[in-house]
């Protein structure tokens, strides 16, 4: 079990440091490990897509991030529709009620073969928070490698193109369908039990049913604050 906060544009004043945390783990990640991009000074990977619109579930155990990943609404421009549409040469998808999901990490030292870690644990809460969000799919470029496992979870997957080589890495565009069933199997195949997702201060609804430009908070939920955001 995990504990993964949601960290959106209303209440990331109240995880500043773990932001922090957050993008130098992306960078070692992403950039020392994969090499996907150049290094730079700072130490931290963003990109063109964290912006207002990202949503970012922080997965910590016992006070300590051990993994993260990013969520960004369909309709708003994101890694799939900017950077790689030919991958989706049967369409991209585009409603606000779906997800580009990306920037999965798990830090190395909580790393474990098998479905029953940490990988399998923030995968089982990027699912809960789908569903307790009205998200109806989500998805992007995803590394094939991964399709194994969306198998094992029991998910129905629609791929969008054929594989691409980005980065030296066999990639493809596909969308996971978001219900209760596809928690239900992830849980099953992880061992999880309950809630994993936490809120702290006003939190964004992923799925704004306002056409206005801004959404409203969520709600405020109570949760144990990690020492990392103190």
């Amino acid at each position: 079990m995990l504990d993964v906060h949601v960290v959106c544009a209303t209440n990331r004043h109240l995880y500043e440091s773990a932001l922090d945390d957050y993008f130098r783990w992306r960078y070692r990640c992403y950039t020392l490990e994969k090499g996907w991009f150049p290094p730079n000074e700072l130490g931290l990977e963003t990109d063109q897509f964290d912006t207002d619109d990202a949503f970012h579930l922080l997965g910590y155990h016992e006070g300590s991030l051990v993994a993260g990943t990013r969520l960004v609404p369909c309709h708003r421009p994101n890694l799939l529709s900017e950077v790689f549409p030919t991958l989706a040469s049967r369409g991209l998808p585009g409603a606000r009620h779906q997800a580009d999901w990306t920037r999965m990490f798990v830090v190395p030292a909580s790393r474990r073969r098998g479905h029953q870690g940490v990988a399998g644990a923030m995968v089982a809460a990027v699912m809960e928070y789908c569903l307790d969000e009205g998200i109806s799919a989500i998805g992007g470029v995803q590394e094939t490698y991964w399709l194994p496992r969306w198998a094992d979870f029991g998910w129905d997957v629609e791929v969008l193109g054929l594989p691409q080589t980005i980065a030296g890495t066999s990639c493809v565009a596909a969308m996971f369908r978001c219900a209760p069933e596809a928690l239900e199997g992830v849980r099953a195949a992880t061992g999880i039990e309950g809630t994993q997702i936490r809120r702290r201060g006003p939190v964004l609804r992923f799925v704004d049913t306002d056409p206005a430009p801004a959404s409203q908070p969520r709600r405020i939920d109570q949760h144990p604050v990690p020492e990392a955001f103190l």
